[in-house]
């Protein structure tokens, strides 16, 4: 089998979101504050102030809530919320040897003070943008479709198969802007749901690493080999 690129450039992720679902004995209203206890050595809680998160109510104009819930380094964020932990990346991606090694140390602090009593599902999701293409026409999969000689600005296709027990979903998009510039999204998510809870530990780490590689497999496995060349690939 062909070695995957370890990067390409320049980098075209825009979020590197990994998901852990879990379950925990400590009511939910306590967690917030235990986690930060665990891990305020490695990630430090976001200023309120400079942090709102914006939802959407069908009675009303846009609500902007003081987030509670975020803490970040230099490297990571992570979200806690509603049972889950999401990491994702804090500005330009740093790559997978530096990202995967900080969440480890995340999950190490909070493994210590025993506040997860088991993970159940895990999920990787990362969405990479590019700028003035139409990648519809970049990818192995052939796309035909026209309707009385028009253009085709604003496209979007989903898919989702199983693979040995992951579920992959792929969602293609091209979207045109108003001013003229297009660009265009590729968004790979693959998860996996234990059989049985499984303890933070070793397990888990190994299976965000295997979930990673099956992303870059069909991330790259789907790109012509032109356009993979022309992404400038470090292997």
């Amino acid at each position: 089998m062909e070695p995957l690129p370890t990067k390409i450039s320049p980098e075209r992720l825009r979020d590197t979101v990994i998901e852990l679902k879990y379950d925990s004995d400590i009511p939910a209203e306590y967690i917030l504050g235990l986690v930060y206890d665990a891990v305020e050595d490695v990630l430090a809680p976001v200023n309120k102030q400079g942090s709102n998160e914006l939802s959407f109510n069908p009675f009303s104009s846009i609500i902007i809530n003081p987030r509670k819930d975020l803490f970040q380094n230099e490297f990571i964020r992570l979200q806690v919320i509603e049972g889950r932990l999401i990491f994702n990346s804090n500005g330009v991606y740093k790559g997978w040897i530096q990202y995967k090694e900080e969440i480890k140390k995340t999950l190490d602090l909070l493994s210590g003070k025993n506040l997860i009593k088991s993970i159940n599902r895990i999920g990787l999701r990362y969405i990479s943008e590019f700028s003035e293409l139409q990648i519809f026409d970049k990818l192995i999969w052939n796309f035909h479709y026209t309707w009385k000689q028009s253009l085709n600005l604003n496209t979007s296709f989903r898919t989702e198969w199983e693979d040995n027990g992951d579920m992959i979903i792929v969602n293609l998009a091209n979207s045109a802007l108003p001013h003229g510039e297009t660009f265009s999204i590729i968004d790979i998510d693959v998860n996996y749901k234990f059989q049985e809870p499984i303890a933070l530990g070793e397990t888990v780490l190994d299976t965000i690493e295997r979930l990673h590689h099956k992303e870059k497999e069909v991330f790259f496995g789907l790109m012509r080999r032109d356009f993979l060349l022309s992404l400038n690939p470090t292997y």
